[in-house]
């Protein structure tokens, strides 16, 4: 089984599942490391969307240790990105030992992605707005998180989908952002949440991965964004597939190298 690198528990405003739920159901399921990597969005348009860090590592920490030598649980967080956030977020991990950490939007427009009908705008205006506002925060951050979280997230919640939605479209917004990404050696999240919503999509497409490959990039994590421990690992046989479609290997679980990244054998490979 593949190692789930973005896990939420009760720390998250949208997840009510204690740690230890996640994290037993990770190694029931025979993963040998996982990253929490709970919502810490400074500044959301509502309240709540960020935690104590005293009382996020009082929790984890005794767990992290409790399932040592079955389970390495790495203590992350995924920050919500803002472009006048970078100075904060700095500072606030430089603060904390964190192991692990995810960098996603989740602000667009002053609200919530997941609230797309309050907006009188065609998916392909959504969409352009999405990848615009995402390489001004991932410009304005950059080199403060480990990995770029689930880049195309925001076709979950079109009103037709994928179908306003493909790599060429935007690549003018994209490639900017596949560059930065590189270029700081931040890998690219295969996140497989869409699944447990019924919807038959890996973020990000296999066209932002292929160009992502093709630039240069190498470096990818899996992550199922679970709030549950039903979809701690959801999808993660098909990730493992999507990956080695471009050439990456993905190692079975008792071989050495399966951890926390995922690696192209070539940079720069063409697929």
């Amino acid at each position: 089984m593949i190692n789930d690198t973005h896990l939420h528990t009760s720390f998250s405003e949208d997840c009510s599942t204690p740690p230890e739920d996640i994290i037993r159901r990770a190694a029931a399921l025979g993963m040998k490391e996982i990253c929490i990597t709970d919502h810490y969005d400074r500044d959301f348009p509502f309240d709540g969307w960020i935690f104590d860090p005293d009382e996020y590592f009082r929790t984890l920490l005794p767990l992290k240790k409790e399932y040592e030598g079955q389970l390495d649980v790495h203590i992350g967080v995924e920050i919500g990105l803002q472009p006048h956030l970078k100075d904060f977020y700095g500072q606030f991990l430089k603060n904390w030992p964190f192991e692990f950490v995810i960098g996603s939007i989740h602000v667009l427009l002053g609200d919530d992605p997941y609230f797309r009908e309050r907006y009188d705008m065609t998916d392909e205006e959504y969409y352009r707005a999405y990848f615009d506002y995402m390489l001004e925060c991932v410009r304005s951050c950059a080199g403060v998180f480990d990995v770029l979280g689930h880049l195309d997230y925001v076709v979950r919640y079109g009103f037709d989908g994928p179908a306003e939605y493909s790599y060429a479209r935007y690549a003018e917004y994209i490639d900017p952002i596949l560059d930065i990404a590189i270029e700081n050696d931040t890998a690219l999240e295969i996140n497989t949440g869409a699944i447990k919503y019924g919807q038959d999509i890996l973020h990000p497409s296999e066209d932002v991965v292929r160009k992502y490959l093709e630039k240069g990039g190498r470096k990818f994590t899996v992550g199922s964004d679970a709030h549950r421990p039903q979809d701690v690992g959801r999808g993660f046989d098909r990730a493992g597939e999507y990956l080695e479609s471009f050439g990456v290997k993905v190692p079975a679980p008792d071989e050495p190298g399966n951890g926390i990244f995922f690696y192209s054998d070539q940079p720069g490979i063409r697929c």
